[in-house]
């Protein structure tokens, strides 16, 4: 899930030897095509320097409404306003439009700064993206003691996509004894595997769980190959779900309150390499027996999110010079 994802991704290159990196995402570059600097972007740009402006402090208005947040935009500022004798750069930024009558710029050089510095790079990603048959994102955290090596990123022909997308299904057991609310579940996770629960409650994480191993495969890529396997916790992981499923009853009568369910753990990392994906995926509803079933949103949507991170795969998939 987007609250845990990070201290996750911490738990896994920790346990890869601190030195461990997720890939994201690792496939066809053009599904990125028009992403990072959109059609609306250009148009957007375009229309903010054909505007006319009745004042510095409208034109800055605008110019701070739609690149305020961007990268670069407040380097731009600094380099083109001209703000009063009394009046630190410092104070501006925490409130811009508390001075903005008060600044003064040249609109053209103003236009040049923020294109140099705001505009040209975010087009010269989406160039960059463009000019390549294949991208990886990739994502890590390492402390001030780990970073003891430089990492290197080469290109391994022989890894498979990896998508950003990670979907498990939740299939609802009805019966004509029981609500859907009710009735008992399975989350069949995607790299195998099931996580059992009752009721309607399958927002929760069991403390069962918190032993379970932050990695379920920690591998070793190179620049060719499927990579060297340092450690295999898949064994650890499914007989940890199996007992915790064990215990999960199978039926229910009317009547009963739902417990929690929850979803399973593990990845996979890799040393001075990659591993995988966190990002939350959607809950899919079947029905059969005698309760409605339709899909609930966004319990389920936490639940599954942590399921994903099951699936960790390790890789380093790029091209020499991206």
């Amino acid at each position: 899930a987007n609250s845990n994802y990070n201290s996750v991704v911490t738990d896994a290159a920790n346990d890869a030897g601190g030195q461990g990196f997720v890939t994201e995402l690792a496939g066809a570059s053009s599904t990125l095509k028009g992403q990072v600097w959109t059609t609306g972007d250009d148009y957007t740009w375009t229309q903010f320097k054909r505007t006319l402006y009745g004042s510095f402090q409208q034109f800055f208005q605008v110019a701070y409404g739609q690149y305020g947040a961007w990268d670069g935009f407040w380097d731009a500022t600094r380099a083109a306003v001209t703000l009063p004798a009394n009046l630190k750069f410092e104070d501006f930024k925490l409130c811009p439009n508390c001075y903005a009558d008060k600044i003064t710029f040249m609109p053209s050089a103003y236009i040049a700064e923020l294109e140099k510095t705001v505009i040209e790079p975010v087009k010269s990603v989406q160039t960059l993206i463009d000019a390549h048959p294949e991208i990886t994102r990739m994502y890590s955290t390492l402390s001030a003691d780990e970073m003891t090596l430089d990492p290197l990123f080469t290109f391994n022909a022989d890894l498979p996509a990896v998508s950003n997308q990670h979907t498990a299904d939740r299939i609802i057991e009805c019966n004509p004894k029981v609500s859907t609310f009710e009735a008992p579940w399975r989350i069949e996770l995607p790299q195998g595997g099931v996580i059992r629960g009752i009721g309607s409650n399958v927002g929760s994480w069991p403390t069962e769980f918190g032993a379970l191993p932050p990695n379920r495969l920690i591998v070793r890529t190179s620049e060719t190959g499927s990579g060297k396997v340092v450690e295999d916790n898949s064994a650890a992981i499914g007989k940890m779900l199996a007992t915790y499923n064990a215990d999960v009853p199978k039926t229910v009568t009317l009547g009963m309150a739902g417990s929690a369910g929850t979803a399973g753990a593990g990845g996979k990392a890799v040393n001075n390499g990659s591993g995988g994906d966190g990002s939350a995926v959607p809950n899919t509803a079947v029905s059969g027996g005698g309760c409605n079933v339709a899909s609930n949103g966004s319990p389920l949507g936490a639940l599954v999110a942590a399921a994903a991170l099951a699936g960790i795969a390790a890789r380093r998939r790029r091209r020499p010079g991206l």
